[in-house]
């Protein structure tokens, strides 16, 4: 029985490892526009929905006492930034984040190319590892946009 010099095996040094998966992910993740949309779509609901409307609803309502006003008014300022991203993050953010895993998780399915990226990988781990660190990538990411996001928003409160 012989075998084939073409194919690669989890111990060949030309086996791709997890920098290169890595790599590769990032690299089509970048390219990937409905990304991008994504996470700007989600910086855009922080803005308008967590904030602006937040504060178009407050200010200077009659179903509010002049207490309860300064309360929330004080709750959008820059010391509680956290607040209002966090309460929103239920709302809207959890099918704008389910949408973007979908993006992330099926988009090799949908352009037939996983075929081509899983025959490249004699061990799976990798990839998988790639992948998740990938999405960890994009959370945090996610992450910043929201904390810009909240603080410019709070201080044109």
């Amino acid at each position: 029985m012989t075998t084939n010099p073409a194919t690669l095996t989890a111990s060949d040094p030309r086996a791709p490892h997890f920098g290169s998966a890595l790599r590769g992910e990032v690299m089509l993740t970048r390219r990937r526009t409905a990304v991008w949309v994504s996470l700007g779509v989600w910086g855009a609901c922080i803005v308008l929905f967590a904030y602006l409307v937040s504060y178009l609803t407050t200010a200077g309502a009659d179903w509010y006492t002049a207490e309860q006003q300064d309360q929330i008014l004080h709750a959008m300022l820059p010391q509680a930034t956290a607040y209002y991203p966090l309460a929103s993050l239920p709302l809207y953010g959890a099918p704008q984040f389910a949408i973007l895993g979908a993006i992330l998780g099926a988009s090799d399915y949908a352009r037939g190319t996983i075929r081509t990226i899983v025959s490249r990988f004699p061990r799976r781990t990798s990839l998988l590892a790639a992948r998740l660190a990938n999405v960890g990538l994009i959370a945090a990411l996610a992450a910043v946009i929201t904390l810009a996001a909240s603080i410019l928003s709070s201080i044109g409160v």
